[in-house]
């Protein structure tokens, strides 16, 4: 499967996987592992991922670069054509029942919901 945009992850969090904060970044252009794009978060599916009887938060953040021109009067994910959306919630239940696992979405958060959730989810790393 080919992700529908780039995936990438929130420097200094931690989510209920234990991994740093998903995050999609919606543009026009593709980067590269390990580069760091400036975004603004629009919003984010939280889901539930299941696998072998347990079950973790692993929500999904939506981000667009600063310097995007195609969504770039995209403020929050309401703005996104609703295709986009239902596009992106299928392809993580597809991409994670390949692996052997289940993704349930659970609700639509708009771009304050989402920042205030990825506040929640801050994290020192302790070990440096």
């Amino acid at each position: 499967m080919v992700f529908p945009f780039d995936f990438g992850f929130i420097p200094k969090t931690k989510g209920g996987d234990g991994d740093p904060l998903d995050v999609i970044v919606l543009s026009e252009f593709k980067s590269f592992p390990g580069c760091v794009v400036e975004c603004i978060i629009i919003g984010a599916i939280t889901a539930e991922q299941s696998e072998k009887k347990k079950k973790v938060r692993n929500d999904r953040f939506l981000a667009i670069p600063l310097q995007c021109k195609i969504f770039k009067k995209i403020e929050s994910i309401e703005d996104l054509p609703k295709e986009i959306m239902d596009e992106l919630e299928q392809f993580f239940k597809n991409y994670n029942k390949i692996e052997g696992k289940e993704f349930k979405p659970l609700q639509r958060l708009n771009a304050k919901e989402a920042a205030k959730l990825i506040k929640q989810n801050k994290h020192e790393r302790t070990d440096q």
